[in-house]
């Protein structure tokens, strides 16, 4: 993937994590913004957050409804969780060999949907060839009782 479709993918990370306040594990209903509301939260230009909307809908990530008129709210739908958007990018930092950046995304699968088969058996996989080594539980893992 070229660099711009990584940056594409992080600002529809960035959107998912901001419409529900940082708990993207919820469903992703239908919401409304303004082309200059996305611009801020990604911090571009409306010209750069319109090429963003029209590449992730393209995508199939994104379902845009856009409302005629300057300031008008258009409909919005995430289609995809984001944590395949994370599961896409660990498999295409495998195939560049960038082993470090696919824990990374690894990682982040686990944190937000444990649930996906053989996940935590790719992430210990690539940790032990990265010579980090088993990881261990944390203190936090416990249930206190």
């Amino acid at each position: 993937m070229d660099p711009k479709g990584n940056v594409f993918l992080d600002r529809y990370i960035h959107l998912a994590h901001a419409i529900h306040d940082g708990a993207p594990d919820q469903t992703v209903g239908p919401t409304t913004m303004t082309i200059a509301e996305l611009a801020g939260l990604w911090d571009c230009s409306e010209r750069a957050a319109q090429e963003s909307v029209q590449r992730l809908e393209s995508w199939g990530l994104l379902r845009w409804s856009p409302q005629a008129g300057r300031g008008k709210r258009s409909g919005l739908a995430l289609l995809v969780h984001p944590v395949h958007v994370y599961y896409e990018r660990a498999a295409h930092a495998l195939e560049q060999g960038a082993l470090a950046e696919a824990g990374f995304w690894l990682n982040e699968v686990l944190r937000e949907c444990p649930c996906i088969p053989g996940t935590a058996a790719m992430l210990a996989e690539i940790r032990q060839r990265l010579g980090l080594g088993r990881l261990e539980p944390c203190c936090a893992d416990t249930v206190l009782q």
